[in-house]
């Protein structure tokens, strides 16, 4: 997850919503690690929460020529762009997510947003469409994740209670990983609940 040491420590900084003391570690982590998109990436949110729209796009941009064919790093510039009034630059980076990643149901209903407040009413349409299809795809799976998980559970049983704790634990991390970029956007819990709750749209948003 961490690139080195001292992006560890950076990012225990913007958990504490030090911005200023995070940017300034993830800068030292990046002369170790010069190439890292990680490190761009979360040196981009934390010029995001400190409102430095050159250096946090400029980041974001680095972030993309390193990984040109991840569709998180555009979604996660189109993001900015919007947060920084750059509708088109945002419209523009959604398309390329979901070009590179059409199963992306986040970007699909983020940029059925875009479009929706752009009067394109329509084009919005057909994306809330695709993003709820892939959220009941997703949703629709989730029982044949369970019955994997019983199998795994009756295949531990003769494990001790501790191993069992142990293995629940790694669980809990790995659920909780899956939204931790996305955290990183957000200033406070409210402000998470409320892109949660646009995600689903009724959903509408990862």
């Amino acid at each position: 997850m961490f690139a080195n040491k001292i992006h560890e420590e950076a990012h225990k900084a913007f958990e504490k919503g030090d911005y200023s003391e995070a940017i300034l570690g993830y800068s030292k982590a990046l002369i170790e690690s010069p190439q890292n998109s990680i490190v761009l990436s979360d040196r981009a949110i934390a010029y995001l929460h400190t409102n430095q729209k050159e250096k946090c796009i400029a980041d974001f941009d680095l972030a993309v020529e390193l990984q040109p064919k991840y569709a998180f790093r555009y979604a996660s510039r189109a993001y900015a762009k919007k947060h920084f009034n750059d509708i088109d630059g945002a419209i523009e980076d959604y398309e390329k997510a979901i070009d590179l990643d059409p199963s992306d149901e986040i970007s699909q209903n983020n940029l059925g947003v875009l479009l929706e407040e752009m009067g394109a009413q329509a084009q919005a349409n057909a994306h809330f469409e695709k993003s709820d299809e892939l959220r009941k795809k997703k949703e629709n799976s989730l029982p044949t994740v369970k019955k994997e998980e019983q199998v795994q559970q009756e295949n531990q049983t003769k494990k001790n209670t501790i191993e069992t704790n142990k293995e629940e634990r790694l669980t809990d991390e790995e659920i909780s990983s899956k939204m931790e970029e996305f955290k990183k956007i957000f200033t406070s819990k409210k402000q998470f609940n409320e892109f949660m709750q646009f995600l689903t749209r009724k959903f509408k948003v990862k």
